[in-house]
């Protein structure tokens, strides 16, 4: 299980700046909608914001191939045939803005590669591996797999949205009080793929409840931390405090957790309560990001302009909770 998370890591962490500009973008192209004058840079802004959304199965074939050891010219290639017109045209499904398809179809397909260069050595290696590895794997696309990995992905996401939907505030304030304790296991990275497929569904999911609950999480951290700096006497453990706190309202929790909170256990408990209230809080407002990535005090400018009030009053909620239960158990043991 931790290999596969480890892997899921490697395959979305180094495009998620590209899910910060298409959000960020995203959502000043929103703004400019209330600007007739400047109609050309809101029709910039969104084709710019969209384009990497729609090929999405594309940046993930490199992406992926190259977490798996394989060419990621050949993964890019069968994100390329996913996205294709003919591909749709012919067999009737989209995989534009699709996660699940190309991830698995990748992984068969490096594999196929690593088969084949035991036995076929050389320049004619070179000229046949890819050949058949793309021919195989498109096979399996079409006629199996593809359609059934759509499926999948598809009921995956309404899964997810019935969750939250149906048990909403319930569901959000469990994620906010387990989500630290993932982050220090590494889990939380599973939540890459599901995020990614909710942002690239934009239009049907509304954006992602994930990253606004990380964001309470994390700043629960700083709360906490900043509860324990108070107290504290020596310098050094201060100054460590100082940069844990900072770290954590931009987004990084390890060195709070890690450092700080970890090792004062009620103070690491404090954070938890923090951060579910705050979930609850933002769940019962329907407070959605249209990016990930930005976990932080700046989320803000992922999430609409008309929710931003609610979001910041979430932000107070999970810095000053854990900051107010963690000076009174303080006190108490004292």
């Amino acid at each position: 299980m931790k290999k596969i998370i480890t892997k899921l890591s490697d395959i979305f962490v180094p495009i998620i700046p590209i899910f910060l500009i298409c959000g960020l973008l995203g959502g000043i192209a929103k703004i400019l909608l209330h600007f007739p004058k400047l109609v050309f840079l809101h029709d910039m802004f969104f084709v710019v914001s969209q384009a990497p959304l729609m090929l999405l199965p594309v940046l993930l074939g490199y992406s992926a191939a190259k977490a798996y050891g394989g060419n990621v010219y050949l993964g890019a290639s069968l994100g390329l045939i996913l996205v294709s017109e003919s591909c749709y045209t012919t067999y009737h499904v989209n995989y534009t803005a699709t996660v699940l398809p190309i991830i698995v179809l990748c992984y068969i397909q490096v594999k196929i590669e690593k088969f084949l260069k035991k036995y076929i050595l050389g320049n004619v290696g070179e000229m046949v591996i890819p050949l058949i590895a793309i021919v195989i794997t498109s096979g399996l696309t079409f006629f199996l797999l593809g359609p059934m990995l759509y499926n999948l992905g598809e009921m995956l996401t309404k899964f997810i949205c019935y969750i939250y939907t149906r048990f909403g505030y319930i569901g959000s304030g469990i994620l906010g009080l387990i989500y630290a304790p993932l982050v220090v296991t590494g889990l939380h990275h599973a939540f890459l793929p599901i995020e990614t497929q909710l942002i690239a569904e934009i239009s049907k999911t509304g954006g992602t409840f994930i990253t606004p609950i990380a964001t309470m999480s994390n700043v629960s951290q700083a709360g906490a931390v900043l509860a324990i700096m108070l107290t504290e006497k020596d310098k050094k453990e201060k100054n460590v405090q100082k940069v844990a706190m900072f770290s954590a309202l931009m987004g990084i929790t390890e060195p709070a957790m890690f450092g700080v909170t970890l090792k004062k256990r009620k103070a690491f408990y404090a954070s938890l309560i923090g951060s579910m209230i705050a979930s609850i809080y933002i769940s019962y407002n329907h407070i959605l990001s249209f990016t990930l990535g930005i976990s932080s005090v700046l989320g803000f400018i992922a999430i609409p302009v008309a929710k931003w009030l609610e979001f910041f009053i979430g932000l107070l909620l999970a810095f000053f909770i854990p900051l107010i239960i963690t000076i009174f158990l303080n006190k108490n043991k004292q």
